[in-house]
């Protein structure tokens, strides 16, 4: 990883058409949970290293739950972009 770098962007070729991003970056977390701060797919290590974790991997984490925990994520690291921010 280097600064600036997304995990999105990373692994937007490596998601298979069964699982979807959300999917795909919970399983990232799960997968490398040093890599990231507060355990936030938004926040990772610049200098991580990151095993892509398996499509199966990845599926075993439902959609919905996929979902809201990435929009629960994306709001906290708002918050924490505002707390560096002051």
């Amino acid at each position: 990883m280097n600064p600036g770098d997304t995990v999105s962007h990373l692994i937007i070729g490596c998601v298979p058409a069964n699982v979807s991003l959300d999917q795909m970056l919970l399983a990232m977390l799960k997968a490398n949970p040093d890599a990231f701060i507060e355990n936030n797919v938004n926040l990772i290590k610049a200098g991580a290293s990151l095993r892509i974790p398996t499509p199966d991997e990845a599926a075993q984490i439902s959609r919905g739950e996929a979902r809201q925990t990435v929009i629960a994520q994306t709001r906290d690291f708002a918050e924490y972009a505002r707390r560096l921010a002051q």
